[in-house]
């Protein structure tokens, strides 16, 4: 049985030789085709994206299969009923295995196109990866949102609540304290009146002498301030003394009593005071009063005497018995009417009616 040489390009297969390998030629740059959207030329393939064909490895010598005969071998000879097969030729130069540059892997990837995202379509971002498995730099990740102001706006009405309550509280103590000074002050007492009884005479004394009901309070503290201003305080302005109030009928006026041995002493000063006056200014000037004294009282105590009125329309009587002194000064007579009225040679306005029940409430006290 003879045997033919195999054919050029024949595949090697059963009962059949390889066929000689042709010499390997310079890879040749695949022609440009249609590019995906936002790629670009020798960008490297993203995350998803499909790699580029690669290159064809040359073809290998496939093995003989079963019964086939092996390759000859180019050491040795032919014999001869085997012809020489033709020596194939050397192989040509390796195709290079470095990716041109800008293609690899390590290398900076080109710049995106705009409209297209770092690293290409599908594929990684640029940069350094966050741990954690965070999202990466450049994909879409909301931000929370922004907490609200209404937590501040709800802390500040707070502070401002609890500041206002310690102001009002502050406010409710001054207030109670202020009562309760102005309580010790006016004096209230268990039946609920207000002031502190007078000592110096008693209601019913005071209603007898004037003929209608009356009480006297103690002239200090709140209503010494206050009541004070508007009473006859021309004499024993030091001395202790009430304030008379009334149901509306009875005169409103001023008591005051004086106890010592000097008694006498301090009723002719307060006589003095009462007299008419005039001081010299220089140059022919002098400054005149008329005072007050609107003559003397007899059958009263030791001595006494009557007051003119004094601006708060007010006028009363002065005695002295022992070592006491007493001053009652009234408003007006206790029916409301009109008091009589005089005028003394100093110019003084007297009151006599008002005198006389002056007089009468003054001897309640010095009986």
């Amino acid at each position: 049985m003879s045997s033919e040489p195999p054919k050029p390009g024949a595949v090697p297969g059963w009962d059949q030789q390889p066929a000689d390998q042709p010499a390997p030629t310079e890879p040749q740059a695949p022609a440009p085709g249609p590019e995906a959207p936002g790629s670009q030329s020798g960008a490297i393939p993203g995350w998803g994206a499909q790699p580029a064909p690669a290159q064809p490895a040359p073809a290998q010598p496939a093995s003989p299969g079963w019964g086939a005969q092996p390759a000859p071998n180019p050491q040795q000879a032919p014999t001869a009923d085997q012809p020489q097969a033709p020596v194939p030729a050397p192989p040509a130069t390796p195709p290079p295995t470095t990716p041109p540059p800008g293609t690899g892997w390590g290398a900076a990837p080109p710049a995106a196109s705009p409209g297209q995202p770092a690293g290409g379509w599908g594929g990684p971002p640029s940069g350094p990866q966050p741990m954690g498995g965070g999202a990466p730099p450049g994909a879409w990740n909301p931000q929370p949102a922004a907490p609200s102001s209404s937590n501040g706006c709800l802390r500040a009405c707070l502070i401002v609540a609890v500041i206002g309550i310690v102001l009002l509280a502050l406010i409710a103590i001054a207030f109670v304290f202020f009562v309760n000074r102005v309580a010790e002050s006016v004096g209230v007492n268990s039946d609920g009146s207000i002031g502190t009884p007078c000592a110096i005479i008693s209601d019913s004394d005071l209603s007898s002498a004037l003929g209608s009901n009356a009480s006297a309070i103690e002239l200090s503290g709140f209503f010494d301030a206050t009541i004070g201003l508007v009473l006859d305080k021309r004499v024993l302005p030091d001395a202790q003394d009430c304030w008379i109030t009334s149901d509306g009928t009875s005169p409103v006026g001023r008591i005051a009593r004086y106890e010592g041995s000097d008694a006498a002493e301090v009723f002719q000063q307060e006589r003095q005071n009462a007299a008419p006056t005039s001081q010299g200014q220089g140059n022919g000037v002098s400054v005149e009063s008329s005072g007050y004294f609107a003559g003397d009282v007899s059958g009263l105590g030791d001595e006494a005497f009557c007051t003119g009125l004094s601006p708060a329309i007010q006028a009363g009587v002065l005695v002295r018995q022992g070592s006491t002194l007493v001053y009652v000064s009234l408003s007006g007579p206790s029916d409301g009417s009109v008091p009589d009225m005089g005028t003394t040679a100093d110019g003084v306005i007297t009151a006599p009616s008002i005198c006389a029940t002056a007089q009468d409430v003054a001897r309640k006290i010095l009986h």
